[in-house]
């Protein structure tokens, strides 16, 4: 039971932090914020190894920064920047990703 509990985790990590993302001034559902807070820090309250809570807090992290970048999709189209349609939507998908990755890595 316990190894299907810390599969699960991740996963609850993930979601807690889709919902403190649905907080973000763009969706303005504050309320979220909350269910977002304290499911994660119920998880992270357990002593564990620092690697552990590093990674824990890596996808609590990746999970909030997915929706709360969500608007760096509106920078495209980029074509002002000389790049065509394909081109423009890959450079917007590379930087949303590098800042999720990022704010992973900060938050954990």
């Amino acid at each position: 039971m316990s190894t299907w509990k810390h599969r699960l985790q991740p996963v609850c990590l993930i979601l807690a932090g889709l919902l403190l993302g649905l907080s973000a001034p763009g969706f303005g559902l504050w309320p979220l914020a909350w269910l977002g807070l304290i499911p994660a820090l119920g998880i992270l309250a357990k002593p564990r190894k620092p690697i552990q809570m590093g990674l824990l807090g890596a996808y609590f992290g990746a999970g909030f920064a997915a929706l709360y970048y969500a608007w760096f999709f509106n920078l495209h189209p980029l074509t002002w920047l000389g790049f065509g349609e394909t081109e423009s939507r890959l450079v917007t998908l590379a930087g949303w990703f590098i800042l999720v990755l990022e704010t992973a890595g900060i938050v954990g």
